[in-house]
């Protein structure tokens, strides 16, 4: 019945010379513009994450920020070195990058893959976790509480299995750092939101980062986490070590020595 009855409109707009067209909403998307909107391959693979893992989908703002962060780990992909993140939540980000690292290497189990998180949500924020913009609508206050983000370590542990290898250590930052053998890394992602954890990380991280080797700070521009940006900034200011801010919120370095640390 209802195509009937939209043939008959379209006839009697064509009697009167006139033709009826779709018209696609403001902001729609018909055409895949960018590379990372046509890559079938990642778009295959974060679906398949999310459902191995349990992740929220953050959508569009999510998709760039992994797919950026993804070509940052492919940066370093020949080089030598571990990999850290710091910050699983339920596991997606370590799954894309375990992935990411199978496409170049179809053997690769998570070898020198290591995964720091309380695996209890975030820790107590601090003053400097209070967002002071004014544009920010929780402003005066931290925007998430302690506890916030729980994944479980045995959760996030069942969707790595295809990854038996990867060191898991569980507990809170700096303490899970303490009996470490020494390393050096080569890619370190930082996906804890808060200002003391943030700046713990980087302290460890950036001095056993290796030439060329890249920390993605997750949180550098998000208005909501001003203690992550206050960690980088503190750090590196001093240092000279250029930030590069991402539009996605992402704060990145990449080491070279003759630029400071």
């Amino acid at each position: 019945m209802m195509l009937k009855l939209r043939e008959i409109v379209r006839r009697t707009f064509r009697f009167f010379g006139l033709e009826v067209r779709r018209v696609s909403a403001p902001g729609s998307r018909y055409e895949k513009n960018v590379m990372y909107e046509a890559d079938v391959r990642y778009h295959e693979l974060r679906a398949k994450g999310l459902a191995m893992t349990g992740s929220p989908d953050g959508k569009i703002r999510s998709i760039e920020k992994q797919y950026n962060t993804i070509q940052f780990l492919r940066l370093v992909v020949a080089m030598k070195g571990s990999i850290a993140e710091c910050g699983a939540f339920k596991g997606l980000g370590s799954f894309m990058f375990c992935h990411t690292l199978r496409q170049s290497d179809p053997s690769y189990d998570g070898k020198d893959f290591l995964i720091f998180d309380s695996f209890e949500g975030l820790s107590e924020p601090v003053a400097q976790d209070v967002i002071e913009d004014a544009r920010v609508g929780s402003a005066g206050q931290a925007y998430m509480g302690a506890g916030s983000f729980h994944g479980g370590l045995e959760h996030v542990r069942h969707a790595l299995r295809e990854f038996p290898a990867i060191e898991f250590h569980q507990g809170w930052i700096p303490a899970s750092f303490k009996d470490l053998r020494e390393r050096q890394y080569r890619f370190v992602h930082i996906d804890v939101d808060l200002y003391e954890p943030t700046r713990d990380s980087l302290e460890y991280f950036y001095p056993r980062l290796c030439e060329g080797g890249v920390i993605v700070c997750d949180d550098y521009a998000h208005l909501h986490w001003p203690g992550a940006r206050k960690a980088l900034d503190e750090y590196c200011h001093p240092r000279g070590i250029p930030v590069l801010c991402l539009t996605t919120g992402q704060g990145v370095i990449i080491k070279r020595e003759s630029l400071g640390g």
